[in-house]
């Protein structure tokens, strides 16, 4: 796993080990926010995230980023 730094228009920069809710995929993509601070949303490459122990909430999947 890597940081991803949201280089692209509305990407959302990720550190290993933030937690992320995912709140749509599209071709490769998911848009969501880091749990941490739910007020800045964007999006971010599938690729770099690890998903882990996803469990519905409200409709809206929660994830892992980094191992």
């Amino acid at each position: 796993m890597a940081s991803f730094r949201g280089t692209v228009q509305h990407g959302l920069p990720l550190e290993i080990g933030d937690t992320v809710q995912i709140l749509e995929k599209c071709e490769g993509w998911f848009r969501g926010f880091i749990l941490k601070n739910p007020n800045v949303k964007g999006i971010f490459p599938s690729s770099y995230i690890h998903l882990k122990n996803a469990h519905k909430n409200e409709g809206i999947c929660s994830t892992g980023f980094g191992t």
